[in-house]
């Protein structure tokens, strides 16, 4: 490593061809993957970020006998610094709307805006809509809407998403361009509901993760951005026993179709998760949840990995999971308590992302002290 921190940022960058032509020649990955490691660590400790995030909200509103009139405004600022360039940018939200309804019904209309200041400055506008009817109650309420709007994605939020995210990323707004929904939801009993919804949106600059093949150990991702019409079936109960049992569930179902990459990369199918949280007597809490991810599908250039999609492109196949956690917190005063967590029980080894194979069982334990309770 030593020799490394002695070589220029061009000669370290020209390492990774290098790397590439002694592959190219015969020699063996395993007596380059030392040096190929000791390059990765000597980048990343040359490069600096940091990232700026500051969010203002504000709200307005006022009654008019039966109708609600109410002014959202927000302020969105983004500045992403590395040792390569800066990149900024604001985002305004302005959105005024009005809420009215009879006795069985109510509707929400509202006209949302953005400006976005990046290295220009555009505006957009989207309608958004509401409606409601209490079919029978508050047992069978059926719904519509209209909804849309610009989202920004930064550094952050997208690391959260993928934590084996590439430095640098590139940095878009999504665009939803509309989200046409529809639904019904209600109540089985006095402490039981659901909730049924099918949506269609058309969605600019959503994005994807495939891994960085430019380097010699793909196990870094880049961001891609692609427009994407996505079909949507929601199904969700839950179940509350005062305030000791709370089960809950959900499940959706997923259609993507991609403008311009052959598949909607680590992206699922069909997700599904069930849970429960019961308080025994204010002290011990219990929880539970299982969750399911389909198959999802990684970009890949290997022909031995998968599915051929064209222009050498293949689909390598992460198979789907199922993950099942308990936990236990004993609370021993409004101050302290002490908790345990048991993630993955059943063992099951997947990737979530492409050459990120899960560990196994993990089991964690601690306590929470809080010094403003009294």
């Amino acid at each position: 490593e030593n020799n490394f921190s002695k070589l220029s940022d061009e000669d370290l960058k020209r390492h990774t061809y290098i790397f590439k032509e002694r592959i190219a020649n015969g020699e063996g990955l395993d007596s380059i993957l030392p040096e190929a490691f000791a390059v990765v660590k000597e980048t990343a400790r040359r490069f600096s970020e940091n990232e700026t995030n500051i969010k203002l909200a504000t709200a307005v509103d006022r009654f008019y006998g039966d109708k609600h009139a109410f002014i959202d405004l927000g302020v969105d600022y983004n500045q992403y610094k590395d040792n390569i360039a800066t990149y900024s940018s604001t985002l305004v939200n302005f959105e005024p709307a009005f809420a009215m309804g009879g006795e069985k019904w109510q509707v929400k209309a509202a006209l949302r805006t953005f400006v976005n200041a990046d290295s220009i400055t555009t505006f957009k506008a989207y309608p958004i809509i509401h409606a409601t009817y209490n079919l029978v109650g508050d047992f069978m309420i059926p719904y519509v809407g209209l909804d849309g709007g610009l989202d920004r994605n930064n550094y952050d939020e997208l690391r959260l998403i993928n934590p084996f995210m590439q430095n640098n990323p590139l940095l878009a707004v999504t665009n939803t361009k509309y989200d046409v929904y529809g639904g019904v939801r209600g109540q089985f009993s006095s402490n039981s509901s659901f909730n049924l919804k099918a949506s269609q949106k058309l969605v600019e600059n959503l994005p994807l993760f495939i891994n960085d093949y430019s380097q010699i150990i793909p196990n870094r991702f880049v961001v891609v951005y692609d427009t994407a019409e996505i079909t949507t079936l929601t199904a969700e109960f839950s179940y509350q026993q005062r305030d000791k049992l709370n089960i809950f569930g959900r499940g959706d179902y997923f259609i993507y179709s991609t403008k311009h990459e052959a598949k909607a990369w680590h992206t699922p199918s069909f997700r599904a998760s069930l849970g429960a949280i019961y308080d025994l007597q204010d002290k011990l809490v219990l929880k539970t949840d299982i969750y399911y991810i389909s198959n999802q599908f990684a970009k890949s250039f290997n022909s031995l990995d998968g599915e051929a999609l064209g222009y050498g492109v293949y689909a390598k196949e992460l198979k789907g999971l199922i993950d099942i956690n308990i936990g236990a917190e004993y609370k021993y005063n409004k101050k302290l308590s002490g908790w345990i967590s048991l993630q993955n029980l059943a063992s099951i080894k997947y990737e979530r992302w492409n050459y990120y194979p899960t560990q196994g069982f993990l089991g964690m334990l601690g306590f929470t002290y809080s010094f403003w309770s009294r």
